[in-house]
């Protein structure tokens, strides 16, 4: 009896409907109205407003309350994050108002750290790197055992582009808190979402070595080796990974069988997917699935066309399915991969170029196909999130193997 999938399909189509609840659930509906929201945001905003009113009060007839400075701006913060219309200029006026209080605030107690630490985060905020350096810097003199100063400089001096300096700030800051291991985690992160894996693969190893029973670093440090085409490493970190989180194992196998795509071992990939599916069933994994399988010949459009009659397209996945049974355009994913729920614009609209590059493969046109991965690498605008990970692979495959897909039209 020939394998076309539709039996597997069928058995994970309820797993994978609860899956999506829970979703709709966690995340909040697509079709809601947003008034509700709005008028939510409306009141906290005023509330906020009020609070702001009561502490300059409260500064004006004491102006010697340190705690209260801080609070004003706390206030101000979330008064501009919860403003039904903020903007950039709105944004930044609220920036300006904070180190204002926090400046008069410094004048009255020149010897406060925490005031100078609060003005320095709102300078960081506002990108006004310089400042928040000199603030921290400050601190450093006032308390030379003040650890988080050299960490949060530290921070400074990498957005600056100052490594050497950057790096000084960190091994003070692990002398004087020997146990801070967090800090090699924060810098691996700042290199990984800059794409300097050479810097930020080191980082991740050393948190990893500081602590072997966490877990979270071999996350970054599997898609760095994934990024560097070191899969074997790759797969290694995420089966460490799981073994470490069970809760994990869903996410942990998906990116295992990816690793195997990508590695050209279609058939442990479609296992490894298939296995996936049984534990943690969802829709993103259907399609990898399917491309697994597409790229051993295998026929699968009788469980895609199940999978599609089961599902609608209102989301990316859901969309993608319909897309790669010819039953949807290309125009539709891509405007589809704006609306997704949990991921910002940026990151979806890169995931969608992504499978539309997949559709065109499996079409036999690999000129589109190129044109959609570059624009899913535009669309990330330099983050590597899997969109641009993904892309980067399939344009190196065309480069080298010159391939252009094969067309599952069983």
């Amino acid at each position: 009896m020939q394998d076309n999938g539709l039996a597997f399909m069928k058995q994970i189509v309820q797993p994978i409907k609860d899956n999506i609840k829970k979703e709709k659930e966690f995340w909040g509906d697509d079709e809601t109205d947003d008034s509700e929201d709005t008028a939510e945001n409306l009141g906290t905003y005023n509330e906020y407003g009020n609070t702001v009113k009561e502490q300059t009060q409260q500064i004006k007839d004491n102006p010697e309350n340190t705690q209260a400075y801080l609070d004003l701006v706390e206030a101000l913060d979330y008064q501009e994050i919860f403003n039904p219309h903020t903007e950039d200029k709105s944004q930044k006026k609220a920036y300006q108002e904070m180190t204002q209080w926090l400046t008069a605030g410094i004048k009255q107690h020149p010897d406060d750290k925490e005031l100078y630490r609060e003005r320095a985060k709102v300078y960081f905020k506002s990108e006004e790197f310089h400042k928040a350096k000199d603030d921290y810097t400050h601190i450093i003199k006032l308390d030379p055992q003040d650890g988080d100063a050299f960490k949060s400089r530290g921070q400074i001096h990498e957005q600056l582009g100052q490594r050497k300096e950057a790096q000084r700030d960190f091994e003070t800051y692990a002398i004087i808190q020997p146990g801070a291991d967090i800090q090699y985690y924060q810098r691996g992160l700042f290199y990984y979402m800059r794409g300097e894996f050479n810097l930020a693969e080191p980082a991740f190893t050393k948190y990893i070595e500081s602590d072997p029973t966490k877990g979270s670093g071999e996350i970054f440090r599997a898609e760095i080796y994934f990024a560097q085409n070191r899969y074997d490493d790759s797969i290694a970190d995420y089966k460490r990974m799981i073994e470490l989180d069970p809760d994990m194992a869903g996410f942990g196998l998906f990116r295992i069988g990816v690793n195997y795509y990508y590695q050209g071992k279609y058939k442990l990939a479609e296992d490894t997917f298939v296995e996936m599916l049984k534990l943690d069933p969802s829709l993103g994994a259907v399609v990898f699935w399917y491309l697994s399988r597409q790229k051993q010949g295998k026929s699968s459009k009788a469980a895609l066309d199940y999978i599609g009659d089961q599902f609608g397209k209102e989301h990316l996945e859901r969309a993608v399915i319909h897309l790669f049974l010819n039953k949807l355009p290309p125009e539709d994913v891509l405007n589809k991969a704006l609306e997704v729920q949990g991921l910002t614009v940026d990151q979806s609209s890169s995931i969608g170029h992504y499978y539309v590059g997949q559709y065109y493969l499996m079409r036999d046109s690999p000129s589109k196909a190129k044109t959609m991965f570059e624009k899913s690498i535009q669309m990330s605008k330099g983050r590597f999130v899997p969109g641009t990970l993904f892309s980067e692979k399939e344009l190196a495959r065309m480069k080298s193997n010159n391939t252009s897909g094969t067309n599952d039209q069983n």
